[in-house]
């Protein structure tokens, strides 16, 4: 059975055009081929940046307190900035060299003639701390004889140890030097002390910073003197 279309009537016609025309009033071509999108921004796609600013942290500052001994045989104290903390072992090493001049220029307590009684070639070796707070330093045989045959020598070098390892570590209570053949002893007013060497042994520490502040003190005043007398004039 063939088909056959049907004829447009008048109402077909009317139905056809109507559609045509709310189609065109809803916006919605009739084109056949399809119509280009048109190229949007790509800014709209870019995910918004900002600037972050890397806080600077500054490296904290220690400061190493060393103690030394002027010419009148008093043990003063330097303090060194540093970046880092420094370790017993580094610290005793750093007691075999004096102080440099511009250390002694930035410490205006410490006056006279500073320098240190651990010679060179004593290498001391910082040891374990025990739990009663005693730090053991070995030395060499060679330097821990010829200090030995030197009472006032050996009261120095303990001097110098045991208050600037108290001041890096509080927990350290006492110091006992030692050879390979044994304890150095010290002597100190005439009495040989055959134990570890403490702070309660050694006044000088706190003697020391004392008579150090003091002095600074008395320089401060001087220039605050210094300056108004110029002022004045």
């Amino acid at each position: 059975m063939s088909s056959r279309s049907r004829p447009l009537t008048p109402r077909r016609l009317g139905l056809a055009l109507g559609l045509a025309i709310c189609l065109a009033g809803c916006g919605i071509s009739t084109d056949e081929d399809a119509r280009a999108v048109p190229d949007l921004d790509q800014n709209l796609f870019d995910v918004a940046t900002t600037s972050t600013t890397e806080e600077v942290v500054e490296t904290p500052r220690y400061e190493l307190q060393l103690y030394f001994v002027n010419d009148d045989n008093t043990l003063v104290e330097v303090v060194r900035p540093r970046e880092t903390r420094a370790s017993i072992q580094e610290t005793l090493e750093l007691l075999t060299a004096p102080p440099s001049e511009a250390e002694l220029a930035d410490n205006p307590g410490v006056q006279g003639i500073v320098d240190t009684r651990l010679p060179g070639g004593l290498e001391p070796q910082a040891g374990v701390v025990s739990e009663l707070g005693v730090l053991p330093v070995h030395v060499s045989n060679e330097i821990g004889l010829a200090v030995s045959e030197n009472p006032d020598r050996v009261r120095e070098i303990y001097s110098q140890i045991i208050c600037t390892v108290v001041a890096l570590e509080p927990r350290i209570l006492g110091v006992q030097i030692s050879d390979d053949t044994g304890p150095i002893l010290v002597s100190i007013e005439g009495e040989v002390i055959e134990r570890p060497v403490t702070t309660a042994d050694v006044d000088d520490c706190r003697t020391g910073l004392q008579k150090a502040n003091e002095v600074a003190e008395a320089v401060n005043e001087g220039e605050g003197e210094d300056e108004g007398e110029g002022e004045g004039g």
